[in-house]
């Protein structure tokens, strides 16, 4: 991933076709069952667009490594996203990008992230609420990774802030901001 770049969160399969046509290559999906997922991937890629799935949120799948061959072979995602250690491991093997999301609430979640980090070892971590400059400067310090800032971004001047705090790119469910 380049860096000071949008990723367009999906939790709504109507926005897919405004994720399709949007300037953001890479695509977030948070919400889906295994029957539409093949079908919504299959139309992100045809626009071009890098899709991550987010495996902890999808309905009918099993984050583990059979749910994971199953993706692959499926959807053919370029990325897994998940709070799971196995199931990035799982992803990892397969030869999928991974990202650990981590909700980052006080110093003992820090502390659990970069715990997590070093059990599972993914190309990226999300961390929310990204609206938080202080949150997304201590990731990047501590976790020595990029950072995806995510959760509560709504605004431009939140992707301005993430991205002075240090975040990579920045993941919001805002179609207008997806430019």
């Amino acid at each position: 991933m380049r860096d000071n770049f949008i990723i367009a969160a999906i939790r709504d399969p109507a926005l897919i076709a405004a994720a399709c046509s949007s300037a953001a290559d890479r695509v977030f999906l948070l919400s889906g069952g295994i029957i539409e997922l093949p079908g919504y991937c299959r139309l992100l890629r045809q626009a071009g667009k890098q899709v991550f799935l987010h495996v902890d949120l999808l309905s009918g799948l099993k984050a583990d490594s059979s749910g994971i061959s199953f993706l692959c072979q499926h959807c053919q995602p370029s990325g897994v996203i998940s709070t799971k250690v196995p199931c990035l491991k799982a992803a990892k093997e397969a030869g999928l990008q991974t990202i650990l999301r981590c909700f980052i609430i006080d110093s003992s979640a820090l502390h659990t992230g970069a715990q997590l980090l070093k059990q599972c070892k993914p190309d990226y971590v999300e961390v929310l609420p990204g609206v938080s400059s202080k949150i997304i400067g201590l990731a990047v310090r501590q976790y020595r990774i990029p950072v995806i800032a995510g959760g509560l971004i709504d605004e431009a001047e939140d992707i301005k802030a993430a991205f002075a705090a240090g975040a990579a790119a920045v993941s919001t469910s805002q179609p207008g901001l997806w430019a």
